[in-house]
């Protein structure tokens, strides 16, 4: 069972990736209109 402190970690590793995934996809379609 994850405790609060555990479950927080977890979302915030996942916001990372989220922000990082939507760096990438910016920068491909910015490519793309090149």
């Amino acid at each position: 069972k994850l405790d609060e402190a555990e479950a927080h970690l977890a979302l915030r590793a996942l916001e990372q990736i989220g922000e990082e995934y939507e760096l990438e996809l910016e920068e491909l379609k910015a490519s793309r209109i090149e």
